[in-house]
């Protein structure tokens, strides 16, 4: 974290240095920023599938020192101090909205990625497909020209993002096609917002200071959205856990299987699902295999069956992808 804010606030005179103006230098560092955020999870989900979850962690660290590399080929530049300089108007406003934009941005980020990769079980990699429209979204929307502090652009910004939560919210259950065109409006609009705060918030006349606060504010805005929303979603996912039981009885009384099979089964998944962790998802297919040679339907059941239970937990994430678009 202390690394983490020396590096996001020092970037700026290394870049002054690297491209030779303070202006543009401002407008990288904002693109940069506002890109890493979304870029980060879609890149962790192929190092996961090609690697191991431990390797998103290390795969960082050479990154993180190439910091130290710029920072030694670059020319020394130290970024006047201004006493008493006031920041320019609307600073102040574009930093709280700049929290609350990034506090929103747990909702399409952390929320969505549990949901693609734990939720619906798609593989990390695929699962890494689904939410990289979130980043290309927010790339193609720092393409789109605005006049700096357009209203219609934020305005737009914050309906897109708010518009791509609410798709996420009323997912009925699996649905990776709904789910992509949710992130990709939650792309368009963090990348419009973005463009049109970062350089409300920290002017090329601010330098390093107006940088700090801006960094400080997006950060504390994800603490916020964390605060905020976990809890709700810890609360959600236990109770549709237990509620998921009725769906999937149904589902296993209605299947097209001999009643010897169905006694069978479901005395096995109760002895699988007491005898498992309760801070994990409990792996029933040897429990369904056990009993595909002797009727063929059982597949069909057991997909019957994890479709059910995945559509009620789908569910119970709504009221955490709403509080993510009220902050949008």
């Amino acid at each position: 974290g202390v690394g983490g804010a020396a590096l996001a606030v020092g970037a700026i005179a290394v870049l002054d240095g690297l491209v030779g103006g303070l202006g543009r230098a401002t407008r990288l560092w904002a693109i940069a920023g506002s890109v890493g955020a979304v870029i980060g999870p879609a890149l962790g989900g192929f190092v996961t599938q090609l690697a191991d979850w431990r390797a998103v962690f290390l795969i960082q660290a050479p990154i993180a020192l190439g910091a130290v590399v710029a920072a030694l080929i670059t020319p020394t530049v130290v970024l006047p101090a201004r006493a008493g300089h006031r920041r320019g108007p609307g600073a102040l406003t574009a930093d709280l909205a700049l929290a609350a934009l990034y506090a929103s941005l747990v909702g399409a980020l952390f929320l969505g990625v549990i949901l693609v990769v734990t939720v619906w079980g798609i593989e990390p990699a695929l699962g890494a497909v689904l939410v990289s429209a979130l980043p290309v979204g927010t790339l193609l929307a720092t393409r789109v020209s605005f006049p700096p502090r357009s209203g219609p652009a934020v305005i737009g910004g914050g309906i897109l993002l708010a518009g791509g939560l609410a798709t996420l919210a009323v997912l009925p259950g699996v649905a990776p096609a709904w789910a992509m065109l949710g992130f990709a409006l939650c792309g368009l609009g963090f990348g419009l917002l973005s463009n049109q705060l970062g350089p409300v918030a920290v002017a090329p006349e601010d330098g390093q200071r107006a940088a700090s606060l801006s960094s400080t504010a997006r950060h504390l805005g994800l603490v916020l959205g964390l605060v905020l929303i976990a809890p709700v979603l810890a609360g959600h996912v236990e109770t549709a856990a237990e509620q998921a039981a009725i769906p999937a009885t149904a589902t296993l009384l209605d299947a097209s299987v001999d009643s010897v099979t169905k006694v069978g089964l479901a005395l096995d998944i109760r002895d699988e699902l007491a005898g498992s962790s309760s801070n994990e998802i409990p792996d029933l297919d040897p429990v369904f295999a056990r009993y595909a040679d002797r009727d063929g339907d059982v597949l069909t059941l057991a997909d019957d069956l994890e479709t059910s239970v995945r559509e009620v937990i789908t569910r119970s994430f709504r009221t955490a992808f709403a509080i993510s678009a009220v902050l949008a």
